[in-house]
């Protein structure tokens, strides 16, 4: 196994318990390819969109908050993207894997963010968040996350479904809940 799992929880965004109002974090772990998988991460908030997209988009701060994330700061600006280094560590079953990932990260604010790797532990890592209100009377906002990772090491397709069930869905949790008690 290698140490690119970590990316996969960066998603970024897992079990740990959700607000009330927030609705569960459904998650969903396809292999495309061989260690290609699409990763799906969707939840609703009991929070407004621009609170969500401000959290999702607070990258100096992710490490302050974030389950797993050690380090996480925006590295330059330009041309309309962001690029964005981030550090962290998960521990599957006796193993501890550190992930180090540069993104460039492109954003339409407060809908959409698109996000694609040029250095770190990845082949492939790229995909979207989408943040949308489901109603107009609805103070809710439901938030998508769909991403390609392929680790450039072979990572086994059952390591890759734990990350994503596990790590990844607790950072979602979490920004749900800090999304929720926002002030």
């Amino acid at each position: 196994m290698s140490r690119a799992l970590l990316v996969i929880a960066f998603f970024p965004f897992l079990s740990a318990p959700i607000g009330a109002a927030s609705g569960p974090v459904e998650v969903s772990v396809e292999t495309v390819q061989d260690n290609t998988s699409l990763v799906t991460l969707q939840t609703d908030i009991a929070s407004g969109q621009e609170t969500v997209w401000g959290l999702l988009t607070d990258y100096d701060h992710h490490a302050g908050f974030l389950p797993y994330m050690s380090k996480s700061h925006i590295v330059s600006r330009g041309d309309g993207n962001k690029l964005v280094e981030q550090e962290g560590r998960i521990q599957i079953l006796f193993w501890t894997y550190a992930m180090h990932v540069k993104q460039r990260v492109w954003e339409d604010e407060p809908a959409h963010m698109h996000f694609n790797a040029i250095a770190g532990e990845f082949d492939v890592l790229q995909g979207d968040f989408y943040l949308s209100i489901p109603t107009v009377a609805e103070t809710k906002t439901h938030l998508v996350c769909e991403f390609i990772v392929k680790p450039k090491s072979r990572v086994p397709d059952w390591a890759v479904r734990m990350a994503a069930k596990h790590y990844l869905k607790k950072m979602v949790a979490v920004i749900a809940e800090k999304a929720e008690h926002h002030p």
